[in-house]
């Protein structure tokens, strides 16, 4: 558990679960941190990468928007994984030759 000063009245607290258990007199955030490990709920968007209308434009989907395929959201889109890895790889297909390169080495 980290206390840190600030300019404020109050300190903040900070628990970071990965450093250890929790201090004998607040054990209930372990209880906590237990419980938010059990569930599995899926997040909506797990399968979807987020991309920038720039992005968008230099991949030539401009046509894409407004269909089932992306999903507008604040300053970008929402496109389905699957999606952007064919798209990545018909843009820029010599990035996987470029990766094997480097684990060869």
């Amino acid at each position: 558990m980290f206390f840190f000063a600030n300019e404020g009245q109050k300190m903040k607290t900070y628990y970071i679960p990965a450093l250890g258990p929790a201090p004998k007199w607040c054990w209930f955030l372990d209880n906590l941190t237990e419980e938010l490990e059990e569930s599995s709920e899926n997040v909506v968007y797990d399968d979807y990468k987020f991309i920038t209308s720039e992005e968008l434009e230099s991949f030539g989907l401009s046509h894409l928007i407004g269909t089932n395929y992306l999903r507008a959201y604040m300053h970008g889109f929402f496109i389905d994984m699957k999606l952007y890895r064919e798209v990545k790889d018909i843009v820029n297909p010599f990035c996987i030759r470029r990766i094997q390169e480097r684990f060869d080495r």
